[in-house]
């Protein structure tokens, strides 16, 4: 049996493209969406979607998702630091020991939903995270997919210098 999606709108300045290499803006346009399927970006509203709920986002830009293809998500915890040292160095002084720290499961779980819950409030929308080598955190990586985007499109995998 097939559904039928329903269908949505968004307004606003919508930048997209319709090639790789050309951004297109359309002002004040209309984006026409149903499920995970863009319809459409149109310049006025068609008639044969004039009953469907568009949000205004007035003069806000609209932009697609971004995707990350390679973040560790037990490094989000010191993001930004150490941009002066060694590579060598920094793993000892940051990563290393941050990681070592997901060994006990409570500080793993809410360091894992800081992190998701930030991830959703930016404009990433997929996401290959890395976590560390403790088993169990691939667990939490996998539950906090549901709280990103629907459990669709984000991946974890177990990554990391730490032996047991």
């Amino acid at each position: 049996m097939k559904t039928e999606q329903t269908l949505r709108g968004l307004k606003g300045n919508i930048v997209y493209s319709k090639v790789q290499d050309v951004l297109e803006i359309c002002e004040n346009g209309f984006l026409i969406y149903g499920g995970n399927k863009i319809i459409g970006v149109y310049k006025e509203l068609p008639e044969k979607y004039k009953d469907i709920p568009i949000e205004d986002y007035e003069e806000r830009l609209i932009i697609p998702g971004l995707m990350d293809l390679h973040v560790h998500a037990p490094q989000y915890a010191f993001r930004g630091l150490g941009m002066d040292m060694e590579l060598l160095d920094w793993l000892n002084t940051n990563t290393f020991p941050e990681e070592s720290k997901y060994r006990d499961l409570e500080y793993a779980e809410k360091a894992y939903k800081i992190f998701v819950e930030n991830l959703r409030q930016g404009a990433t929308t997929r996401a290959c995270i890395f976590a560390t080598i403790h088993f169990v955190i691939n667990g939490l990586i996998r539950r906090s997919r549901a709280v990103c985007n629907g459990g669709e499109g984000q991946y974890g995998s177990k990554f990391s210098g730490i032996s047991d």
